[in-house]
């Protein structure tokens, strides 16, 4: 069965990608440890009071300066196979303010990701566990009154 091999460049040499502007950040990530290797890493956000010394999480974070670029003008030069994420466009039916129903996220907005997504992978099932939306705007808003 024949694809489509693709020449994954990555941010090394290319400079396309090296010039995109930047901004200095620090993000927090797992640290692994040997633990991992036969428990998977958990956080526990249950008070376990009963329990001398119960441990609550078996995860350590490391914080690491990393750049965030902005793509915008160049997304389609990004794929899942070779960045190990990719920018898939569409427009959602929902307006700005029905997001702020939790019904209508749950029922409009989280099963059209689940129709981009098949689409994209030609997935038989697709399950979006998670959806957060943040009220950004009314944020800023509130921030600059």
């Amino acid at each position: 069965m024949a694809g489509i091999i693709r020449q994954c460049y990555g941010w090394h040499n290319n400079p396309e990608r090296e010039c995109l502007p930047a901004v200095a950040s620090n993000l927090q990530f797992f640290r692994p440890l040997e633990l991992h290797v036969t428990a998977k890493p958990s956080v526990n956000e249950y008070s376990v009071s009963s329990a001398k010394d119960a441990r609550q999480t078996n995860v350590v974070h490391e914080t690491r300066e990393v750049l965030i670029r902005d793509i915008r003008g160049v997304e389609n030069s990004f794929s899942l196979e070779c960045d190990g994420f990719e920018v898939l466009k569409h427009r959602t039916r929902l307006s700005q303010v029905e997001f702020a129903s939790k019904t209508a996220v749950t029922d409009i907005y989280i099963k059209e990701t689940e129709a981009l997504l098949k689409e994209r992978f030609r997935a038989l099932r697709v399950l979006v566990i998670g959806c957060v939306v943040s009220h950004w705007k009314l944020l800023l808003s509130q921030i600059n009154s």
